[in-house]
């Protein structure tokens, strides 16, 4: 009897599990505004709290209170938090260009890369698409957008 009812009640936790809808991100909630305890790295008016991996200014030109990543020598547009940090809750805003993957990614405590790449309406989900922990874990869903849309 016992075994009959386990099987039971996982025979429709199974079948709730199938009959559920997809998981859509709620876009109608965005913009939202920072908690008021954030530290902000861009705060959209032109304060920028980024140096290069060397220390010095970046060389990443501000359009509009954005920052645009730029493609001068190898690796010299690589930024970095002027803040140093044990423990954060990431919230990060990017727009992929018109053309080209947009590979790109956000590194936490130089060890981990949160990936930045096209990979709007990719179905299935890897380690190596937009919202991976690149190389170690898959996104919980394919939350992407189309190109030139802020993410």
């Amino acid at each position: 009897m016992q075994q009959s009812l386990h099987t039971h009640i996982c025979l429709i936790i199974l079948i709730n599990s199938a009959l559920a809808d997809d998981f859509l991100p709620d876009q109608s909630k965005l913009p939202a505004k920072p908690p008021q305890d954030a530290i902000l790295l861009l705060d959209g008016a032109g304060d920028v709290q980024f140096v290069s991996k060397t220390g010095g200014d970046i060389d990443w030109p501000k359009k509009e209170g954005t920052l645009v990543s730029t493609r001068r020598q190898s690796r010299s547009n690589h930024i970095c938090s002027a803040w140093h940090f044990r423990d954060a809750d990431i919230h990060v805003e990017f727009q992929l260009p018109p053309k080209g993957s947009g590979n790109s990614g956000i590194y936490i405590h130089g060890n981990y890369e949160l990936q930045i790449i096209h990979s709007h309406g990719q179905q299935k989900l890897n380690q190596d698409m937009v919202g991976a922990i690149y190389g170690f874990h898959k996104p919980l869903v394919n939350a992407a957008r189309p190109r030139e849309q802020w993410q």
